[in-house]
């Protein structure tokens, strides 16, 4: 049975309930903030190396690099990229029903009032012609990010920015562009993590429906 935690160790009790229900033999799979149990220095390391004795641990690769974390991972830990996730819920169905939102989400098109819009295995929009705000509304809703007028403001620039120039921004780029437009006040890394904590272009661009900024991880 496969066991998946999405929760920081630090702020639930998600990891333990996992490790105290799965049985020998089975797996745990550590995505979104599940994945900082699998770093060096953390409170949950001990535990999770202890139950790497009996269990198999995954963590979902483009997390911790989402994080900072791709070069802390505790021995034993076995990094997947998405399709590896894909193959993990496959061949072992999930122990917690929970996680289908997130399978769903990336691994396959979202769907708004009947119509589906293919994405890629990271969940930026493949076809770039097909955005519109409900599509934007539905991809920030992943992102766990809640729109606001200034996430509108960001979404709605990096778009023009797209059509004139036809590329989709790296973070430096990003934020000396927004100074020159919108203002100094809004032209800063702390303003702009502020809205797109995992990532001012990386994010912002994804809810744009524009493809990942070169340079991204």
């Amino acid at each position: 049975m496969l066991h998946i935690v999405n929760k920081s160790p630090l702020d639930r009790n998600s990891l333990d309930t996992c490790l105290a229900t799965a049985q020998p033999g089975g797996a745990v799979l550590l995505i979104e903030d599940g994945v900082y149990a699998a770093t060096n220095g953390n409170a949950a390391a001990g535990k999770l190396t202890q139950a790497m004795g009996q269990l198999k641990v995954y963590a979902l690769k483009a997390d911790l690099e989402a994080r900072g974390m791709a070069d802390r991972v505790l021995d034993g830990v076995t990094l997947v990229d998405y399709s590896g996730f894909v193959d993990l819920v496959t061949d072992t169905p999930p122990a917690n029903p929970g996680c289908n939102s997130f399978f769903r989400r990336h691994t396959m098109a979202i769907e708004i009032n009947g119509k589906s819009y293919e994405t890629d295995e990271e969940g930026y929009l493949v076809d770039l012609n097909e955005w519109n705000e409900d599509v934007a509304k539905i991809l920030a809703e992943q992102e766990n990010v809640s729109m606001t007028d200034q996430h509108w403001e960001v979404v709605n620039f990096l778009r023009e920015y797209y059509n004139e120039f036809q590329i989709a921004p790296a973070v430096r780029v990003l934020t000396k562009a927004i100074g020159k437009k919108l203002g100094a006040d809004k032209g800063n890394s702390q303003y702009l993590y502020e809205l797109f904590p995992y990532g001012p272009a990386k994010q912002a661009c994804k809810i744009a429906g524009l493809p990942k900024p070169t340079g991204c991880v």
